[in-house]
């Protein structure tokens, strides 16, 4: 089974953490260390990915960094007592267990910021990987701010189907031309990955598409 967990530490710590870490009889561990949380705030934390047989090991390793590193549950431990500023680092632990560990080591490693006892190649290759995805996201976040600040006309009256229909096709222009603007290179693949990122995610009514338009799109 595989199991994760994450406190809030500076990167100081990695090498203390990664011996306390190797005490433990786990089968495989990982170790990353990122400067953001998912809400882009500057909250420096590790996340723990291991594999074990049972969770004897692990139970007793969290235990060991919660005491050593003085740590209280996010959301439950620090509301309760109100010591966020009192000395204390948050820790957040799940009870379930991490079915895909392949998708969940690429998740943590999208910094490019981690540890594991692998050979090197095979780090490499999962850093290589994830960072590629991160940088993918980013640029798609970037299509999608400037587009959503745009006022563009994608819905036109269909008087076969008595409704609108969605133009695809203009949305997919303005994303190229995002793409020459900037000096990257297109494709077809990236084009249609960039729009159904736009077109899902965009807070712009204009642009997002409904369920309906996006059942019609995938399926119609």
């Amino acid at each position: 089974m595989w199991k994760t967990w994450f406190f809030d530490g500076e990167r100081n710590l990695m090498e203390e953490l990664i011996e306390i870490v190797k005490g433990y009889d786990f089968k495989q561990r990982f170790i990353s260390h990122e400067k953001v949380n998912g809400k882009g705030e500057v909250k420096p934390h590790f996340h723990i990915l291991c594999e074990m047989e049972n969770v004897k090991p692990w139970n007793s390793m969290t235990a060991h960094l919660i005491r050593i590193y003085k740590l209280k549950e996010k959301n439950k431990e620090l509301n309760k007592d109100h010591k966020g500023s009192g000395g204390y680092r948050c820790y957040g632990a799940s009870d379930k267990d991490v079915y895909t560990p392949e998708k969940f080591t690429r998740y943590i490693a999208k910094d490019g910021d981690i540890w594991g006892d692998i050979p090197a190649s095979e780090l490499e290759k999962i850093i290589k990987e994830a960072t590629k995805k991160e940088d993918d996201r980013n640029w798609n976040e970037k299509l999608l701010t400037e587009i959503s600040e745009k006022s563009i006309v994608l819905r036109f009256n269909n008087h076969d189907r008595n409704g609108y229909w969605y133009n695809d096709k203009l949305l997919k222009v303005e994303i190229i031309k995002l793409y020459r603007k900037y000096g990257v290179v297109c494709s077809k693949i990236k084009i249609e990955n960039s729009f159904n990122y736009v077109a899902q995610m965009s807070k712009n009514p204009a642009i997002r598409m409904t369920d309906d338009e996006l059942l019609e799109y995938f399926y119609g």
